[in-house]
């Protein structure tokens, strides 16, 4: 399950005009790779979308998810 009030470091994931790691995770965490290989190892993935800055990072996550699960 995933639940976040803020969307992860990266601007493909939100219009935001403050994230101090605009390129991604410092540390290079890989999100959409883990998220690939939830849905592939067909582990039921949920989220909840408490604010509307967490829309557009739900919305990738979403699609590669599906994608993973064919």
């Amino acid at each position: 399950m995933i639940i976040a009030d803020a969307p992860c470091h990266g601007k493909k994931y939100h219009t935001l005009n403050d994230d101090k790691y605009p390129d991604g995770c410092p540390k290079k965490i890989d999100i959409e790779d883990l998220i690939l290989k939830i849905g592939k190892k067909e582990i039921d993935l949920n989220v909840v979308d408490i604010t509307d800055q967490t829309t557009q990072m739900y919305e990738i996550f979403s699609k590669i998810y599906s994608k993973a699960r064919g």
